[in-house]
């Protein structure tokens, strides 16, 4: 609670597919946990491309998905395109005091202001620059930051505050709240034995496993980990790759990266020894294949902070990760690194990791501490809750002329 008061938060996400090592994850954990402090939490989703029940409850969450056809799969800068305008009747409903946006989409956001004067907080959980690519649309998201009544701007990470202040949102908004992990579900003594039968993998008790917890993208270095692959496959003839590929609901885009998957892993003759569950695996197999792991491999060239790298340290996996600053943020530094697209480098680093020495045993051990003391969601959530707290205690919030019902 906040002082005496329960609030009505609402959340308004892209989708919401809560598998672990994504940001909806972060969102998710979040708001269960503001739901085991009092509060009533709403998650709005104007998308229902996967036709899902509207209204489910999740922990205690309620989740309310809007349909909407034809969807333009994107963070968009017209009206409409993800059905944000639907949104505003049921904030009216559940009676939201405060919104936060777990999606990029700015003039929904402006329209939950102009037409509730509802307090809001966006959020940032990627590359500024992934999201307003072009000058125009930094020129206009700079404006829309400086003049649109926002609170806050929550970030992940230092990495992407960084980011945000070089795209140039207001320094005065940005508040940096950090992913954290479930350590109720994340338990390092899982039984995996029923996900190699699910998936029909063929793997033993001497075979090496890789798990990247990746989707089927450039920039998440599906690539790069496939030709690792077939270099520690010359020393460890008995090994086994295993890419989760995701749980989008983003159907578009797949054909090219799944093509360039079939044609390399055909290239490198290593077809029966890769496995890609594109949109088969749920939140509790993931955690599943997290403890199946020898080596948790993360090859991306962009993330935003890493939430994979968190969970693989709470499950006691050693790490092999690029080196790029948001994966150092994350880690902490126990994970061992390696330079982005070098595949020889990486084998190297997961080769010396397959030794497990007392190197690497000590590493998965100061990990497991330093994720357990710093990741904890019940103080993170309350770190979130200062926010909405610091924004709905203004007396005249910046942007608002008042705060209360419609």
């Amino acid at each position: 609670m906040i002082g005496n008061i329960s609030l009505s938060i609402g959340i308004i996400a892209h989708s919401y597919l809560p598998v672990s090592g994504g940001i909806q994850t972060y969102i998710h954990a979040n708001a269960k946990e503001f739901v085991r402090f009092g509060h009533r939490v709403h998650v709005i989703v104007p998308n229902n491309s996967l036709n899902k029940a509207r209204h489910t409850v999740m922990d205690g969450v309620h989740v309310h998905r809007t349909r909407i056809d034809n969807i333009d799969w994107s963070y968009p800068v017209e009206d409409n395109h993800i059905g944000g305008w639907e949104t505003h009747k049921d904030h009216r409903r559940w009676g939201a005091q405060v919104v936060q946006m777990a999606m990029e989409a700015l003039p929904i956001i402006k329209k939950v202001w102009q037409f509730h004067k509802i307090p809001y907080v966006d959020s940032m959980y990627g590359f500024f620059t992934d999201y307003h690519p072009s000058l125009e649309m930094r020129a206009a998201s700079r404006n829309f930051y400086e003049n649109g009544g926002m609170g806050a701007v929550i970030v992940v990470g230092d990495h992407v505050r960084r980011q945000c202040e070089s795209g140039k949102i207001p320094k005065r908004l940005l508040r940096v709240v950090n992913p954290s992990v479930d350590f109720e579900r994340f338990d390092p003594e899982r039984l995996t034995d029923e996900v190699i039968k699910k998936f029909n993998l063929p793997i033993t008790k001497k075979t090496k496993v890789l798990f990247c917890p990746i989707r089927l993208q450039e920039r998440k270095g599906f690539k790069c980990a496939l030709h690792t692959f077939s270099k520690i496959k010359k020393r460890y003839p008995d090994c086994h790759l295993i890419i989760s590929g995701g749980s989008s609901a983003n159907p578009a885009g797949i054909e090219k990266p799944l093509s360039a998957y079939h044609r390399i892993t055909d290239e490198l003759d290593i077809v029966d020894q890769c496995s890609l569950l594109l949109n088969r695996i749920n939140d509790e197999e993931m955690i599943s294949f997290y403890k199946l792991a020898d080596v948790v491999f993360m090859p991306s060239l962009q993330e935003g902070f890493g939430i994979s790298i968190l969970e693989a340290l709470a499950m006691k996996r050693p790490i092999v990760a690029t080196d790029i600053p948001p994966f150092r943020e994350s880690s902490g530094d126990y994970a061992l690194f390696f330079e982005p697209n070098h595949a020889e480098g990486a084998a190297r680093a997961i080769l010396k990791t397959l030794e497990y020495d007392n190197q690497i045993v000590n590493q998965v051990e100061r990990g497991f501490r330093h994720v357990r003391n710093r990741y904890n969601a019940a103080r993170l959530a309350k770190q979130m809750l200062g926010v909405y707290e610091e924004i709905l205690s203004q007396k005249n919030p910046i942007g608002f002329s008042h705060i209360g019902s419609f």
